[in-house]
């Protein structure tokens, strides 16, 4: 196993969630009040920090926890879930078996060239690498998650929403029992979940490296070290000051 993870492991962790992860309003490292220096003891370590128990960030915790790395989650409500349990639960990925068994032929070339398309009109949303990343192990991950009952759908029949993709390849999740599957199979694999945890600032060393988190639980801080990273999948629409 590698030491460090990598950015591009780092989006293929958050797997179905990446594009949450990587286009969610992140702390800015610029702003003072965003991060801290070390503390001279840690509370908490794990090799991996989850900030954040939707759909990105529980999918993110299982897949880091199959690669073998301690895991912690962190989540600001008093149950996860996030901003997906009031979310329509539509989800685009491919290809997939559920594709395959209705006639739907779908590629990752497709999904990258549909997502680039339909954003050319903001070029804050074009990052390429991270479009790419998305386009080649949505697919994947969405049958790993399948595979360990971890995806429920309301509507079996794969769909599209009105001209955004150029194939069939919406999936309607019931975002309930989803988001439910997800938590029992964290439970199962002892990764510790802690809510009503408010991640307030990242943590970083002397020199400017992340190393962990800063959180506020029941009124005191309490500082999350992370041996290998930091996962960001917060923000979401809640942040939009719209």
């Amino acid at each position: 196993m590698k030491k460090e993870l990598t950015r591009r492991d780092i989006l293929k962790v958050a797997g179905i969630g990446g594009v949450s992860l990587a286009l969610a309003p992140m702390l800015r490292l610029d702003n003072a009040n965003a991060a801290v220096a070390e503390p001279k003891k840690w509370n908490k370590t794990a090799d991996v920090i989850v900030v954040g128990g939707g759909l990105a960030g529980l999918t993110a915790s299982l897949s880091a926890k199959k690669e073998k790395v301690s895991v912690i989650l962190l989540e600001k409500a008093p149950a996860v879930g996030g901003s997906t349990v009031v979310s329509g639960g539509l989800l685009s990925v491919g290809p997939t078996s559920d594709q395959k068994a209705q006639g739907i032929e779908d590629s990752a070339d497709n999904i990258y060239n549909d997502l680039m398309k339909n954003n050319s009109e903001d070029p804050r949303m074009l990052e390429p690498e991270i479009i790419r990343a998305y386009a080649d192990n949505c697919g994947p991950v969405y049958e790993w998650l399948k595979g360990m009952g971890g995806i429920k759908l309301i509507i079996p029949q794969v769909g599209t929403l009105g001209g955004y993709d150029t194939t069939r390849r919406m999936m309607t999740l019931d975002v309930v029992k989803t988001v439910a599957a997800l938590k029992e199979n964290l439970d199962k694999q002892g990764i510790p979940v802690v809510t009503s945890s408010h991640v307030q600032q990242l943590v970083t060393n002397k020199e400017g490296k992340v190393s962990g988190v800063c959180a506020e639980e029941n009124g005191r801080k309490v500082y999350y070290k992370a041996n290998k990273g930091v996962i960001l999948t917060t923000g979401c629409l809640t942040a939009s000051p719209e």
